[in-house]
């Protein structure tokens, strides 16, 4: 993550910076919390942790958007997507903490919507964002999608570590697609 911080600090203005430092904390929450919650030996610890690791994913989802979306959309539609994206992590977060195990289904649920609200703004992404950038955020969202199956059967042996791999390789794939976005100018990348 210093990397993609320390490019953006080179390459780009206080905007781009602050919003892949949002990136960088969204990740940081997630895998801290979701590394603590799998150490933790006590009951109680280990149910703090298991809620702060899910609200951590709406911050990680809310976060990957932020540098994507204040690059590639107009400033009122960046506005718009952005306040509708940072509500539902308000909302998530709400819930997750008075409600922590009341509504599994509907939090799963949104973390989906959230990962794929990309669709309400795919057209003016389309000519906007260079294809290499615009494949590894697909490549991104389509790897948390399949992974959500072994979550949700993670009963099953080794379903939960596969469920882990595919949540880390988007991780991965959206990392590179923040890198891309930072680095290269907009003539350096395949344009549509």
């Amino acid at each position: 993550m210093p990397i993609v911080i320390e490019t953006a600090y080179r390459r780009g203005d206080s905007v781009t910076l602050l919003s892949v430092i949002t990136f960088g904390v969204g990740m940081l929450l997630v895998y801290t919390s979701s590394t603590l919650y799998h150490l933790a030996k006590n009951e109680r610890t280990k149910r703090l942790l298991n809620t702060a690791d899910h609200i951590s994913i709406y911050y990680l989802i809310a976060g990957t958007y932020t540098p994507l979306m204040v690059k590639y959309l107009d400033h009122d539609t960046t506005v718009i997507f952005l306040g509708v994206m940072w509500f539902i992590v308000a909302m998530g977060t709400f819930f997750k903490i008075f409600y922590a195990k009341r509504f599994e289904f509907l939090s799963m649920l949104l973390y989906l919507v959230m990962g794929w609200m990309i669709v309400f703004v795919i057209k003016p992404l389309w000519y906007t964002v260079p294809s290499v950038v615009l494949a590894w955020i697909l490549a991104g969202g389509i790897s948390y999608t399949f992974g959500v199956y072994f979550f949700v059967k993670g009963d099953k042996r080794y379903y939960h570590t596969i469920w882990h791999l595919f949540v880390l390789l988007g991780t991965v794939f959206h990392y590179i697609s923040i890198f891309i976005r930072i680095e290269y100018r907009a003539d350096d990348c395949d344009s549509k």
